[in-house]
Order: C-alpha cells, then structure tokens, then sequence
C-alpha cells in the first residue's frame, strides 16, 4: 500500500449525475497530507465526450482498458437500474476482479456489479428507492437495505448520493488508515464517519388520523388562531364546556403514564400497548400493566381545582408550543 500511488478508475456514462462523478474523484483526488494517494483516471465504455444529467459536457479520454491496471475500480452510479450493464463493461469488471482489484459500486453502481456477478452469495447496498428492484433483479444478492454501505472484502458497495462519500472514506481508511481519512475529510468538511443508515432518510407516510375528539378540535383551532391570547377558560368557553369539565377532559385524555417519566413501585421496563384506565379508578386514578408483570399500580390523579388550574394552563401552552415554534421559523 506505500510507494507507488494506487491508481483508481472511475467508470463514467452518458447521462451520469455531477455529483456521483465527483465523489470519488474529490474523495481520492484530494490531499492526504503533502499530496493524494491516489492516481485517479475517470474512463468510459466508449471514451469521448460524455454529458452528464445536467447538460455538462465531459471529455472522457480513458477507455475500459484503464480497468485492467487499476488498483480500485469505482462504479460511481448506473443511468438505469432496470437496463443490465453492457457486456463490455461486465467483462471489464469481472477480469478486474478475478486479477485482485478493489471494485466500488456507488449508489445504482451496485447493479452493475451484480450484473457482473460479483456480488452473489454477498451482502450489498443501494440506494433505498431501488432495493425492491435490486431484490426482484439479484436474488442471490443479500440485500442490506438499511446501511450506509456494505464492505466484502474484494467488492464495496455503497446506499445512494451522499453515501458515496461514506463509502469512499471508508476505502481510503482501509487501506491507508484513520489518520488519512480524517485529513481527507477535513479538508472536503465531511465527518470522517457518520453514524447511522439510510433508514432515517427514507420517507415515512404519517398515518391518517381518525374523528379528532373535542379537546383535540380545540387544540387544532387554537394552533390556527396564535395572533390572540388563550386560556384554559376561554378555550374551555370554546368547547362549549364548563371550566371544570374541561379541565376533567384534559386530564382524562389517555396520556401513558411513561410520558411524564414517573415509575411508581419501581417499576421498571417500559409497559406494553396494553394499559388502560378502569371505569372505577377514572376519576381518581390512572392504571398501568407493566410488560414484565401482571402487577398494577395507581397513581393519584389530582382533582380539577384552582390550585391546580395553572398546572393545566401550562400543560396547554405545553402543547401549543412545537406548533408555535414551527410558525416561527
């Protein structure tokens, strides 16, 4: 790994996003230390002038045969994941890594390396928006569809866009070490390693709320009117609810007793779905079944009086506040 520099092929195509390409270009081209460590050459199926997605024109010198002396064969996306790779590339790819060459696959990159074969009875990574297809086209491929990236050993591959750049820093500390990589990330002013997966990127749909209660139409009016003050009267007056009885809605409202942190009787381990108030103990107490035993417990529900009025003033205002803070921005 020291003397010479490892050269690095980066394969490109018509149509490739900027920024796919430029990812490991910048990873491996930049500075670690006095000079790069890498020598990186960007090559083509058919070398010439390229255009990337954007319209950029790219003048590509370097053919597949770079391939065939390159230390780390990145393939930095694919154009189409529905279309398999070319039979010139897959041919370049598979003699690459027979020979002992590390071979990269960003992003959609992944499904041209499956195409070639190379990632059969391994653990991969794509870009989450592909994984079904990814699954449905490589059944032998075990698909991880949750991390950043997935290194085998002779084959890395990597979740989409900015995962490239995860993944590429992780080639670099590999093969040169931490101290490497950080510089490497310091200077592109990228944490050296980030924690997490792609997991927390994927869009989550938020599930349909049902007939809202009377406290909850409340609340929602009250969070479309913060120009005017409010109070637990008036909003109570809103309702169409005495004071005390609202004040009772609120605190009958089914709130898990885990929600305010209080444990009592030492219990323990978070409690199951499965708690319920008795009709017995409605007005006086909340009841829990811990997971761990069948035990239950009470805890004293205090009563709608003035003294703890400004408690339930707050709790409203409590409520009211991410909805303030999300106007605010």
């Amino acid at each position: 790994m020291t003397g010479r520099k490892m050269r690095v092929a980066v394969v490109a195509f018509d149509g490739i996003g900027t920024f796919h390409l430029a990812v490991p270009c910048a990873v491996f081209g930049a500075a670690a230390g006095g000079e790069p460590l890498f020598e990186v050459q960007v090559c083509a199926i058919e070398p010439g002038e390229l255009r990337s997605e954007a319209g950029l024109g790219i003048a590509v010198r370097h053919g597949l045969r770079t391939l065939a002396y390159a230390d780390i064969v990145v393939v930095p996306s694919w154009p189409d994941p529905r279309v398999p790779a070319p039979t010139a590339l897959v041919r370049a790819l598979r003699s690459a890594h027979r020979r002992g060459a590390l071979v990269v696959g960003l992003c959609l990159g992944a499904f041209a390396l499956a195409d070639a074969g190379l990632l059969d009875g391994r653990r991969a990574a794509t870009h989450w928006a592909s994984a079904e297809l990814f699954a449905q086209r490589f059944p032998r491929v075990a698909l991880q569809p949750n991390v950043l990236y997935v290194d085998e050993g002779s084959v890395v591959t990597s979740a989409g866009t900015a995962a490239g750049i995860d993944c590429c820093l992780h080639v670099v500390r590999r093969l040169h070490g931490a101290e490497a990589a950080g510089r490497i990330a310091r200077r592109m002013v990228v944490p050296p390693h980030r924690q997490g997966g792609q997991a927390q990127y994927i869009e989550q749909p938020v599930p349909a709320r049902g007939e809202p209660g009377p406290l909850q139409r409340v609340l929602d009016w009250a969070s479309g009117h913060l120009d005017r003050p409010h109070s637990l009267d008036s909003l109570a007056a809103r309702a169409a609810m005495s004071r005390r009885s609202f004040t009772r809605l609120s605190v009958d409202t089914p709130v898990p007793p885990w929600a305010s942190g209080c444990w009592p009787n030492g219990c323990s381990r978070p409690p199951s779905s499965r708690w319920s108030a008795s009709p017995s103990a409605r007005a006086s107490a909340r009841r829990c079944r811990c997971a761990s035993t069948s035990r239950r417990h009470s805890i004293p529900r205090p009563r709608p009086t003035a003294a703890n009025s400004a408690a339930a003033d707050g709790r409203l205002a409590q409520s009211l506040a991410p909805t303030t803070h999300d106007l605010g921005r």
